[in-house]
């Protein structure tokens, strides 16, 4: 799969190969030898704990913009975004470089 994958887009098999063990450490990806790389699935208890998990972020980013202690003033359109950009700006608001990162 990475030679086929790094012929598509022209690139040599090393970057997509360490891609690949880059998202198999995130368990997004399970590589089985000989088989190939397979998306990984996650059954509904993972999904519901990651729910979980997301739901406790947002809290913990809007929390300072509620407040009002957030360093940056986000206009109406800044939350009318896609959904990257929304959770983006959520967690500028927090303040939290860490979280921001993530």
């Amino acid at each position: 799969m990475e030679q086929e994958l790094s012929k598509k887009v022209d690139m040599s098999r090393f970057p997509v190969c360490e891609a690949f063990v880059s998202l198999e450490c995130e368990e997004l990806v399970t590589i089985e030898l000989y088989k190939g790389t397979f998306i990984s699935i996650p059954d509904s208890t993972e999904s519901v704990k990651t729910y979980e998990i997301r739901d406790l972020l947002e809290v913990h980013a809007l929390t300072p913009a509620i407040r009002g202690d957030a360093d940056i003033e986000p206009s109406r359109e800044d939350f009318l975004r896609d959904d990257f950009e929304f959770y983006e700006m959520l967690c500028k608001l927090s303040g939290n470089s860490v979280l921001y990162r993530t």
